[in-house]
């Protein structure tokens, strides 16, 4: 950490009261009144930023229940980062910290989600490259890995995290569809709470905006080989050893964006 970021951290502790401060600031009416305002200041921009990165937490909390969530994190993470864009990926263990939000467990996990959309609209591009799949009829497969699109990545949570996202953030869903949703999400929230495991989704961003499925168990293992970056050669087999039809996987993935490409590893 250099000395700017020492230095921040220093003040943020001051200005919220938080041991390990450094500073000897006289509190003096004038330096006071400072710190108030700089305070507001970077509550208000946490609050802008935070609501922009967490909107599925910011709509099933309300407002209010999300700014005291924002003082709370303000006091936890100092933000060392220039880019606000940057801050907040320990917002779910704050949330998992409070009492209060005990009767509502699957908030963390919707706070995980909106962390991992938000970090996938801003990966970088992954230029397709369809020429390269020709590799896979060339060359030795344990020589080969599939290219996979911006922010592919396999996770698991409890709660239906899609259908809370989207229930929060979807507009173009109408009435009917959103009160369908709604009892089905409900429903899900009901038996995660009684699940022996949980279950695992795909995330990725093929242009310009995050897609996420929920992954049949059949299919888990090789999306998660997938993810890992496994030569072509370990994934095609978990394929068929799960009885899946590889044709039809690989297509899905191409057309989906998933897979982009091959590479050759030298």
């Amino acid at each position: 950490m250099n000395a700017n970021s020492r230095y921040q951290n220093d003040l943020i502790n001051f200005i919220f009261h938080k041991p390990g401060s450094t500073l000897a600031l006289e509190q003096e009416p004038d330096v006071q009144r400072s710190i108030d305002i700089y305070r507001n200041n970077l509550f208000e921009n946490a609050a802008r930023a935070l609501a922009i990165t967490f909107p599925t937490v910011e709509s099933l909390m309300g407002r209010k229940a999300f700014r005291f969530l924002v003082a709370k994190l303000l006091q936890t993470e100092s933000k060392t980062q220039f880019d606000w864009g940057e801050y907040g990926k320990c917002f779910p263990a704050v949330i998992t910290q409070q009492d209060d939000l005990l009767a509502f467990p699957y908030l963390s996990e919707v706070a995980e989600y909106d962390w991992l959309i938000h970090q996938a609209q801003r990966a970088s591009d992954v230029i397709p490259n369809s020429a390269s799949f020709a590799l896979l009829q060339e060359h030795d497969l344990t020589t080969l890995t599939f290219d996979t699109s911006a922010a592919f990545v396999v996770k698991a949570f409890w709660f239906p995290v899609i259908e809370l996202h989207r229930l929060a953030n979807d507009a173009s869903i109408n009435a009917l569809e959103k009160e369908a949703l709604q009892k089905n999400t409900t429903n899900l929230i009901h038996n995660a709470i009684n699940q022996d495991k949980p279950r695992s989704l795909v995330l990725w961003r093929p242009d310009y905006k995050a897609n996420a499925i929920w992954l049949e168990e059949q299919a888990l293992s090789a999306f998660q080989l997938l993810a890992k970056k496994a030569n072509a050669a370990e994934i095609i087999a978990e394929v068929e050893a799960q009885q899946i039809d590889l044709t039809q996987w690989l297509s899905q993935l191409i057309e989906s964006k998933q897979v982009v490409g091959i590479t050759k590893q030298s």
